[in-house]
C-alpha cells in the first residue's frame, strides 16, 4: 500500500516537477529511446543474420551504430587487405587449384562464380565493400560507410536501402551465403542502391522554379515520389490490385534506372572476368537468366470477383507492356501532377500565417485574400479528383481518357522528348528485339488468346 502524502508534500512535488519539467521529460524520452533500442536489438538477435552472429559471439545490441562497429570487429572486415581467390583450372588434363590475389583494385574478380563459391562470408562482404568504395569514390557520392543494420526493422525484407535524408546505405547480408543466390544477385543490390545515391545527388539542389526539365530529373524530385503500398488508399482499394501497384513501382524512373544500372554493372564485371579467366558457359547462362528475370519475366492472369488480374512480376518490360498496357509514362506523370496539386493545396492553408496577415492587411484585404485562397483550394481539389479519375481510367482503357489530354501535363513543365520505339537502352537492344520476336511468334501461335 502506498503512503498517503500531505497537501504540502503534494504541492512541493508539483512545484519541483514544474521547475524541472524539461529535464524530467528529457530523461523520460531518453529512457523510452533506450528501451526501444533494446527491443529492436533483441529482435535483430533473433531474426537477422548479422544480429545472430553478434549474439553467438557474446555481443548485445543496444545501439545500432555500435552494432555495426561490433559486426565489423567480429567479421574482421577492417583486417582484410587481400583475398585469396581460389578456383580450379585444367592442367595436363586434370583440374588443379589456382589462386588469384584480390584487392580493391580487382575486387570484381571475387564475383567470378568459381571463386565466389569458395569465399567465406567476411571475404564476400569485403569484396562488396571494395565495390562500394570504388563507385562511391568515382561518383563522389559522400556516403561514409555501409550499414549492416537497418534503422527500421521493416527494411529486413529489403535486399538493401538508400536513405536520401541522411545519405546512408543499408546492405542486407541475409542471402550472401545462400547457394541459390549467385554473385550477380548479391552484387547487383549494391549497384542498385548506389544508383539511388546518384539520383539523390542529382536533385539535391534542384530548383523547382526552373522552367522545363526532363522527365527523368523531375521524377527524382518529391513530385515523383510515391509509396506503392499506399496507392490503393489514394485511388481506391477496389480499383487498384497488387500487380498494378507493384508494376508502377518496378517501372518508375528511379527503380527502372537503378535496375538497369545494376544490370549494366554486372555485365561490366562479367566482361572483365571473362577477359581474365576466359569464357564460362555456366556464368553466361546465369547472366542471361538474371537479365531475363529483371526485364522479361512473364506473368499470367487469374479471375477474381468476375475481374481479370495479373500476377505480380519483376519483369520491367512485361510490366510496362502487359500489366500497364503501355501506359507507364502517362500513369507516372499523372501521379506527379496529382502530387503537384496536393503540394499546392498545402500552400493554400493560411492557418499558421493568420496572425502575421492580420497585422499587415486590413479586414477587407484579408477577407478578399481568404476568398481567393478558398477558390484556389476548391479548384485544386477538383484537379486532384480529375487526376485520380484519369489514373484509374487510363489503367482500364490502356490510353488516356478523352477528358484528360496531354495538355493536362503542361503544369509539370516537362521538356518534350522524342517518343521511342524501344523501352530499353541501346546496349540491351538485342535482348529487347529477341523479346519482341518471341511475343509476335506467340501471338501467331495463340491468335485468340491474350498475350502475356
Amino acid at each position: 500500500m502506498s503512503e498517503k502524502i500531505s497537501d504540502e508534500e503534494f504541492l512541493e512535488k508539483l512545484k519541483y516537477y514544474d521547475e524541472h519539467k524539461s529535464e524530467i521529460e528529457r530523461k523520460k524520452r531518453k529512457a523510452d529511446y533506450l528501451k526501444e533500442l533494446e527491443r529492436v536489438g533483441k529482435y535483430f538477435e533473433k531474426n537477422y543474420l548479422a544480429g545472430k552472429i553478434l549474439a553467438e559471439n557474446g555481443y548485445q545490441i543496444f545501439d545500432l551504430k555500435q552494432a555495426d562497429d561490433d559486426f565489423r570487429k567480429v567479421m574482421k572486415l577492417d583486417e582484410i587487405q587481400e583475398i585469396a581467390g581460389v578456383y580450379e583450372i585444367v592442367k595436363s588434363g586434370k583440374k588443379v587449384p589456382n589462386i588469384v590475389p584480390i584487392t580493391k583494385s580487382n575486387f570484381y574478380n571475387a564475383f567470378y562464380e568459381p571463386i565466389w563459391k569458395n569465399l567465406a562470408m567476411s571475404e564476400r562482404l569485403k569484396a562488396i565493400e571494395w565495390m562500394f568504395e570504388s563507385i562511391n569514390e568515382s561518383h563522389n557520392l559522400g556516403i561514409k560507410s555501409i550499414s549492416y543494420f537497418p534503422r527500421n526493422t521493416e527494411l529486413l525484407n529489403a535486399n538493401g536501402y538508400f536513405n536520401t535524408e541522411d545519405f546512408s546505405l543499408f546492405f542486407n547480408i541475409s542471402d550472401i551465403m545462400k547457394e541459390k543466390f549467385n554473385s550477380f544477385e548479391i552484387a547487383s543490390t549494391m549497384a542498385h542502391e548506389l544508383m539511388h545515391a546518384r539520383q539523390a545527388k542529382l536533385v539535391k539542389n534542384f530548383d523547382y522554379d526552373n522552367k522545363y526539365v526532363d522527365m527523368y530529373t523531375l521524377s527524382q524530385t518529391d513530385l515523383g515520389h510515391f509509396d506503392f503500398n499506399l496507392l490503393s488508399l489514394e485511388f481506391g482499394f477496389d480499383k487498384l490490385d497488387y500487380a498494378t501497384k507493384f508494376a508502377l513501382y518496378r517501372v518508375c524512373k528511379s527503380e527502372k534506372t537503378a535496375e538497369l544500372q545494376a544490370l549494366k554493372t554486372m555485365r561490366k564485371y562479367h566482361k572483365l572476368n571473362e577477359q581474365k579467366f576466359g569464357k564460362n558457359k555456366s556464368i553466361d547462362s546465369a547472366l542471361e537468366r538474371f537479365t531475363k528475370r529483371m526485364l522479361f519475366t512473364k506473368t499470367q492472369t487469374f479471375t477474381e470477383n468476375g475481374k481479370k488480374h495479373f500476377y505480380a512480376t519483376d519483369g520491367i518490360v512485361t510490366n510496362e507492356q502487359k500489366v500497364l498496357k503501355g501506359q507507364a509514362e502517362n500513369l507516372l506523370k499523372i501521379i506527379m501532377l496529382k502530387n503537384l496539386y496536393e503540394y499546392s493545396l498545402q500552400d493554400c492553408d493560411l492557418t499558421n500565417e493568420m496572425t502575421e496577415l492580420e497585422k499587415t492587411h486590413s479586414k477587407e484585404e484579408l477577407d478578399k485574400l481568404i476568398e481567393d485562397v478558398n477558390k484556389e483550394s476548391e479548384l485544386l481539389k477538383e484537379k486532384i479528383s480529375l487526376c485520380k479519375a484519369a489514373f484509374i481510367d487510363t489503367i482500364e482503357l490502356g490510353k488516356l481518357p478523352e477528358y484528360f489530354t496531354e495538355k493536362e501535363f503542361e503544369p509539370l513543365q516537362i521538356i518534350d522528348e522524342p517518343k521511342l520505339d524501344w523501352s530499353l537502352p541501346k546496349w540491351l537492344r538485342k535482348a529487347e528485339e529477341k523479346y519482341k520476336k518471341m511475343q509476335i511468334q506467340a501471338k501467331r501461335l495463340r491468335p485468340n488468346r491474350e498475350l502475356q
